[in-house]
């Protein structure tokens, strides 16, 4: 972690080592990070090239000269308390400097570098844009974006995952979503975006506003109008639309939920696995008609798969990562 932290402070980590290092850290112990916080802050060289020297030696004048002020004739105990309060000035005088030093170093490395928003299996993330715009994360998603660049000509970021976004209203400077495969376009609304990493397909479900749906292996597009779903073929980059009855159940796992409606057993197991990071290995016979219409639990495994176990009269055995859902009668359980 030492050696990720610190180049997490130059500036030099890639996408994938803050992850790790965000990995890392929320595994450590409190006294650990207390430790590496207090060695940077003794030892390590900080960059005052950038730090106007003149306000620097201004301050340091101006409590010289209140150090010298002539001394009065003042009781006894004043006198040691002022003494001491000198000598606390003097000695505290450096922690200020270097403090104002680090927050102006971080401040200028914030607003010039790239930023980026992630989450792990089981958590969620809300950001709000410098523009007002908000955008919640599921579980295992990322969110990119510059902020010097942020909101000039467009508003542009880098999404992989799973999230909510609502866009504020802004006809001059357009919101765009880079994605693999597909680009999304829109000046104010709301949707759901679900994007995934070795996913087949990714989808897009507009709750308001209007969006312009791209694929960027064919170069065609699509307008979407509230109440519709785009589906990207990653294959082929072709996009099928479907109008929705119940185009809110695909943001459902904002309150912790996954919805379904007629869906087939791969298609409920597929999403469990996705949303939990686990995999699932069953011997249940799946036919077309085993459809599941139902909520199951986004935020507790454990509620979800008795749920499931319950529909299809499976029973769910669990070791940490790995879960097998066994037929009622069946050998092994």
């Amino acid at each position: 972690m030492e050696e990720l932290e610190h180049e997490y402070r130059k500036n030099r980590l890639s996408v994938h080592d803050l992850r790790r290092l965000r990995e890392q850290v929320n595994a450590a112990e409190d006294e650990e990070i207390e430790k590496a916080m207090r060695e940077a802050w003794m030892c390590d060289e900080i960059d005052v090239s950038a730090v106007d020297a003149a306000r620097v030696d201004g301050l340091k004048r101006r409590i010289d000269a209140r150090i010298a002020e002539d001394a009065r004739p003042e009781p006894a105990l004043y006198g040691a308390v002022k003494k001491a309060l000198r000598v606390a000035a003097v000695i505290l005088l450096p922690l200020f400097i270097l403090a104002t030093l680090y927050l102006y170093r971080e401040n200028n490395r914030m607003s010039a570098g790239t930023l980026a928003v992630t989450t792990g299996y089981g958590e969620r993330a809300s950001v709000t844009l410098p523009d007002g715009t908000s955008v919640t994360l599921n579980a295992n998603s990322e969110l990119i974006y510059i902020p010097r660049e942020y909101n000039k000509d467009k508003r542009a970021v880098r999404f992989e995952g799973e999230g909510y976004f609502r866009v504020s209203r802004d006809q001059e400077r357009p919101f765009l979503v880079d994605a693999e495969g597909l680009e999304v376009k829109v000046t104010g609304t709301a949707f759901n975006l679900n994007v995934r990493a070795g996913s087949e397909t990714a989808e897009l479900s507009l709750e308001e506003g209007g969006v312009r749906f791209l694929s960027t292996r064919t170069e065609e597009g699509v307008w979407l109008q509230p109440g519709q779903r785009a589906v990207l073929n990653r294959a082929d980059g072709t996009i099928t639309v479907w109008s929705e009855d119940y185009i809110e159940d695909a943001s459902a796992w904002k309150q912790g939920e996954m919805v379904f409606r007629n869906a087939s057993f791969s298609e409920v197991i597929g999403r469990l696995e996705k949303n939990y990071g686990i995999r699932i290995e069953t011997n249940y016979e799946e036919s077309d008609s085993d459809l599941f219409t139902g909520t199951v639990p986004a935020t507790d495994i454990n509620e979800a798969l008795t749920i499931i176990g319950k529909a299809y009269n499976l029973s769910p055995l669990k070791q940490g990562k790995e879960v097998r859902l066994i037929a009622d009668g069946s050998p092994g359980q």
